[in-house]
């Protein structure tokens, strides 16, 4: 009998298109699972703080080691993760090489709305939290990445719950594979 591998799930996409939301409600889906919002972590730092886009490498640096550590903990305690930001397929090695030490499976989901559906989506978020035009910008950014088409989901017409209940269904066609 083999022992199912754990997951971690990678939810990304442009802003406003519901990666915390799904991220969250993917992990009350699982047994022992914990959701990693990135965007708390960026914000841990409070003197200095830089928006993203105008981050010079130094917080972003010190954020991926954040995610790593806590991704390494948290797998070490048999806890799934589901961490949720903005992650560029460039970004993907340092979490699979923990991947591969730990021996779990990765998926990656890009989240992907229309232009409109991001538009409103957006305006709902809190007004400190409203991103205007960046939201179209980070569309356009992960529109000319080439991402594989099977990482892609297309979320302008799906609930949370029927996004949620997709990854579930369709884990595999998320999955990196990894050579343990």
């Amino acid at each position: 009998m083999t022992i199912p591998q754990k997951t971690v799930y990678l939810i990304t996409g442009p802003a406003g298109v519901g990666k915390s939301t799904v991220s969250l409600a993917l992990a009350k889906t699982i047994k022992s699972s914990a959701h990693v919002n990135a965007d708390l972590l960026y914000h841990m730092v409070v003197g200095g703080h830089v928006r993203t886009w105008m981050d010079n490498g130094t917080y972003m640096d010190l954020l991926w080691d954040n995610i790593s550590r806590l991704l390494e903990n948290f797998i070490a305690r048999d806890i799934e993760v589901i961490i949720d930001y903005i992650i560029y397929p460039e970004r993907l090695k340092q979490i699979l090489e923990i991947a591969d030490r730990y021996h779990f499976q990765v998926c990656y989901v890009v989240l992907i709305a229309n232009e409109g559906a991001l538009i409103v989506r957006d305006k709902q978020r809190p007004a400190d939290a409203i991103m205007g035009k960046r939201v179209l910008e980070l569309l356009e950014e992960f529109n000319s990445k080439n991402i594989e088409e099977r990482f892609i989901l297309n979320t302008t017409r799906f609930t949370v719950s029927e996004t949620v209940k997709y990854i579930s269904s369709n884990k595999d066609r998320f999955k990196i594979h990894i050579n343990h």
